[in-house]
């Protein structure tokens, strides 16, 4: 990890005083530290927590935050009165009963750009089909923790959001670097996602199933089962 990249993610739990094997919440002893990227990777997860779906009140999201393996902190949100406020009442999650519904991917904050055109995306599809030619290849580490991906019928190639989202990804280099979000959001100028009970989601997941099983990993549940998904060109 590079030594100014900011590395952050978020658990979210759901407030369950009936629930009998809900436990509290106790966080590991943490620093406070400064980041240029800090508010930005905040209002991030803001962003995140606005599409989820059946929020209910109570609902918690704690944010890790790291620069590099010494520095961390976390930042504990609560929804109350349909809006996500601070919460700092740490002791009290510990006598809460919380069960944990989501772990997101690891994030991290860097200066990529994202790709601006069709040619820059094709290029990308085509370099991610380089993933099983490279002996130790770092990509294969991140696999099964790709959730969106995006199919073009043209080639029919395949690449997840990280690494089609941006400018020249190259399976050499793929280290993980930058947010999933901003990616989706950059290639949603391009693609739609196609809706789980369709017959073209139902060829295309198997098509990718079939893919991963080749490669010797798993798909992640997330793509069937979850948030995530699969993504076509919208037609024109």
């Amino acid at each position: 990890m590079k030594e100014k990249e900011l590395v952050f993610g978020y658990d979210y739990y759901a407030y369950n005083p009936r629930l009998e094997d809900a436990e509290g919440i106790y966080l590991q002893e943490y620093q406070l530290f400064s980041h240029p990227d800090l508010e930005g990777a905040k209002n991030y997860i803001r962003d995140c927590l606005e599409i989820v779906k059946n929020k209910k009140e109570n609902d918690i999201c704690i944010t890790f935050f790291a620069e590099g393996e010494e520095k961390n902190f976390y930042h504990i949100l609560i929804f109350k009165d349909n809006q996500w406020i601070e919460f700092d009442d740490i002791e009290n999650l510990k006598i809460g009963k919380y069960e944990l519904l989501l772990q997101s991917e690891d994030f991290i904050m860097n200066n990529q750009l994202v790709v601006t055109s069709w040619e820059e995306i094709a290029d990308n599809f085509r370099a991610f089909q380089k993933i099983n030619e490279i002996t130790g290849s770092k990509i294969m580490k991140y696999y099964s923790s790709f959730y969106h991906w995006y199919y073009t019928p043209e080639e029919g190639l395949f690449a997840p959001s990280k690494f089609l989202g941006y400018r020249n990804s190259n399976i050499v280099d793929y280290d993980s670097s930058g947010s999933g979000g901003q990616t989706q959001k950059a290639l949603a100028k391009f693609f739609t996602k196609l809706e789980k009970t369709s017959p073209e989601f139902d060829i295309l997941y198997n098509e990718l199933l079939q893919i991963s099983h080749n490669s010797g990993k798993k798909l992640n549940d997330q793509v069937l089962n979850g948030k995530g998904g699969i993504y076509v060109p919208i037609k024109l």
